[in-house]
């Protein structure tokens, strides 16, 4: 048995990362699989499950997941419930292998003080990671639940740590070389869509996306500048300009007559699908610093849906643009991002796009989780 807990998820929110990381999981080790999460996300990620891989065994148990807007201090009172939920699990089952999907730092700490001494478990790091490198809150309440702490303080034998990606793992071991031996990298899990709709236009309309949420730190106001500065010339084709998501933060405004947000709400799968097989390309507009640390899933959502990629370059994209080849456009700066936009609008790279979604398609499957070199076979 593997008993799989997710502390944080609510929703359709990574379901088909846990999908895939599930689904995975039970293929490896031929085990029942249990999986310990919040309702409405546990019935996201098994309709995926049910949708896209037959014959998998799981047993769920629902927990109440903290609000994600909780403090620290408030937080851990609710996933000590979730700990002991899953002690209790695994003890009944006698079930040593257990893998935690997210974590937070005070669940870090509570695995630390009372995780029994026969479970080793496998935590995947995610989001938090890149608190590592930012000066913590000075706030003794809050300065306590800095990650750093719980994360090198945990890191002894029984913990094995899981990044979802190797660019991440090698830029975390330039800045914690001492953490070598208790961290494997695997892909972002993911599901690849089996049916793709990716022809160049045969109208005069580009369509760009911009995958996720539309927040600052992940370049949506850069998006929505070169919208409106692109909306002042004239091109061969017209562009449009989407967001596949919903604008997080309030103080975010969005002029629709150059930016298009078709749901003010969280998207369901059917919504997500049919927008993101409208795209033509997809924007990435982080900046360089962004992704050193974290998983972009967003990318991953350009390859499930084979949407060549306009991107300024960082850490994260460059391994994948030299792993996979020509699936887009890894731009130095958004001057030569823009450059690149309007010659697409001019007709000019016509005759790349085709190839660039052939080769999405070809090569996506050699960084997927199920890939045989996906290191997931090296969990226990």
């Amino acid at each position: 048995m593997i008993i799989i807990c997710e502390s944080q998820c609510v929703g359709a929110e990574h379901a088909k990362v846990n999908a895939a990381l599930i689904s995975c999981l039970f293929k490896t080790y031929k085990e029942e699989v249990v999986f310990v999460a919040d309702e409405t996300h546990k019935n996201c990620v098994l309709q995926f499950i049910e949708a896209d891989f037959a014959g998998i065994n799981v047993t769920s148990y629902v927990v109440k997941v903290p609000n994600k807007y909780d403090s620290s201090c408030k937080r851990i009172w609710k996933e000590l419930r979730i700990l002991k939920q899953a002690s209790y699990l695994s003890e009944k089952s006698k079930c040593n292998k257990i893998l935690f999907s997210s974590i937070t730092s005070p669940g870090l700490y509570l695995l630390w003080l009372l995780i029994p001494s026969h479970m080793a478990p496998i935590i995947i790091i995610h989001g938090i990671l890149e608190s590592l490198v930012k000066r913590p809150s000075l706030k003794p309440w809050e300065f306590i639940f800095w990650f750093r702490f719980p994360f090198l303080i945990a890191s002894s034998k029984r913990f094995r740590y899981v990044l979802l990606g190797e660019p991440i793992k090698s830029n975390l071991f330039s800045t914690f070389p001492k953490m070598r031996n208790n961290i494997v990298s695997i892909n972002m899990p993911y599901i690849f869509q089996k049916t793709i709709d990716s022809s160049f236009p045969t109208n005069n309309e580009i369509k760009f996306g911009y995958f996720g949420v539309g927040s600052k730190g992940k370049g949506f106001p850069v998006f929505c500048k070169l919208s409106e500065e692109l909306s002042v010339n004239s091109f061969k084709y017209k562009p449009t300009f989407i967001l596949i998501g919903k604008v997080l933060e309030k103080d975010i405004t969005v002029n629709e007559n150059y930016v298009k947000v078709p749901f003010k709400k969280e998207l369901n799968q059917n919504e997500f699908d049919i927008l993101a097989n409208s795209l033509h390309y997809s924007l990435y507009l982080y900046n360089s610093n962004v992704y050193k640390y974290v998983a972009s899933a967003a990318f991953f959502d350009s390859l499930a849906y084979a949407k060549p990629i306009i991107a300024i370059n960082n850490s994260f994209f460059q391994y994948y643009f030299n792993l996979l080849g020509n699936i887009g456009y890894l731009c130095e700066g958004y001057s030569e991002l823009k450059t690149t936009v309007e010659a697409i609008l001019n007709g000019q790279k016509i005759s790349e796009y085709d190839k660039m979604v052939k080769t999405i398609i070809t090569r996506r499957e050699s960084v997927s989780i199920f890939a045989k070199d996906s290191n997931v076979n090296k969990f226990w």
